[in-house]
């Protein structure tokens, strides 16, 4: 018999603890669970991500996640500096048991939320509103699943005084989704650093990635794919997630919905023994969608297809293709240069973005090398 998805979580735990040092804890074994609710309020359970298993006059155990920020427990030692404090690692879903067991929850179902027009004060209660009733753990992947469902290209989270602004680009536009506020972001930040591997202490830009699969709540499942790019500002640290959620199966030109006009126009582009094309458009507008339908429809056995990405979004049978990591000082055009001496029938460049690479990328298309 396969084991449940929780066992698997209880497992992995088990093999996080091992590596942290920690001991590993699965509540689950206990037929009465021993509460404390004099030791820590409902808010600071939360605020720490960590609940008390075990305590007596002179010791207590906390239970703490993967998530649980390092600053954490020198704020429990400093709190409870007259006991001998000491921590296992719990599952998510055993910290939510525990939680519910000292506040039981009324079951929230997650509903599938909308966009808000700017100023829509109405709707944006309604999506904070429903955010109140996913659990903390759960949140990153709530805001995910809704940014695939309204097929957004990428979320912005925009650190401010008061809260922090969520808005995702749909069709190279940015719409309003929820305010947060501090404490609520503050998990989040913690939940998009442990999923992308990045660190919350650092003081510089970071980039990272998330591919995963969550388990939520109520059972259902998100498949994640995105790029997150993380930036230290005045207010805290501000996000943006580059959704991946397309397989390359599914990026073909007959499946973008062009208009008839517009697809004959392509087709009759794509048509021609060589030349250029170039794509345009506003960040999110589908400009790497659409090269990569042209890439499918072009991609056969008697072409070579190479392309230079920085990074590689999507990962394509039959092609080549090569990432240009821009902040290790690579370059598109010393790239393409080389690429060019490989003898491809079709090249694609990610980003043109000086005249050396326009020059070579020009050249090549007017001699056919």
């Amino acid at each position: 018999m396969a084991p449940s998805g929780r066992d698997l979580e209880e497992n992995n735990t088990a093999n996080q603890a091992r590596l942290l040092g920690l001991e590993a804890f699965d509540p689950r074994q206990l037929t009465d669970k021993p509460l404390y609710p004099g030791l820590m309020t409902d808010d600071d359970r939360q605020k720490y991500l960590a609940v008390p298993v075990a305590a007596t006059e002179h010791a207590i155990t906390f239970g703490i996640t993967i998530q649980t920020p390092s600053r954490v427990l020198d704020e429990l030692q400093q709190r409870f500096n007259r006991q001998r404090i000491s921590y296992v690692l719990i599952s998510e879903s055993s910290f939510v048991d525990y939680q519910n067991l000292y506040k039981p929850r009324v079951k929230t179902p997650y509903k599938d939320l909308e966009l808000a027009d700017v100023g829509d004060g109405q709707q944006m209660g309604e999506v904070k509103q429903a955010l109140e009733g996913v659990r903390s753990a759960d949140m990153l992947a709530y805001i995910i699943n809704q940014a695939i469902r309204l097929k957004a290209s990428d979320i912005h989270y925009e650190t401010g005084s008061d809260g922090t602004m969520i808005r995702f680009r749909v069709f190279g536009v940015l719409h309003p989704f929820v305010e947060l506020t501090k404490d609520q972001y503050r998990v989040l930040v913690d939940a998009v650093a442990s999923a992308s591997g990045l660190s919350t202490a650092a003081q510089d830009a970071q980039t990272g990635r998330i591919s995963k699969t969550f388990n939520l709540d109520d059972g259902s499942q998100v498949e994640a794919d995105l790029r997150v790019e993380t930036a230290p500002t005045v207010h805290g640290t501000d996000i943006v997630m580059r959704l991946f959620n397309l397989s390359a199966a599914m990026m073909s030109l007959d499946k973008l919905e062009f208009p008839k006009a517009h697809q004959k126009t392509i087709d009759r582009v794509i048509e021609h023994p060589s030349g250029l094309v170039l794509m345009v458009g506003p960040t999110g507008s589908g400009k790497t969608t659409t090269l990569y339908g042209i890439l499918n429809e072009l991609n056969d056995p008697g072409r070579k297809i190479i392309t230079l990405e920085d990074p590689v979004e999507v990962r394509i049978d039959g092609i080549s293709q090569i990432p240009i990591d821009s902040q290790e000082g690579a370059s598109f055009a010393d790239g393409l240069r080389a690429v060019l001496r490989l003898d491809p029938d079709i090249v694609m460049v990610g980003e043109i973005r000086d005249d050396d690479t326009a020059k070579t990328a020009l050249q090549a298309a007017l001699t056919d090398r």
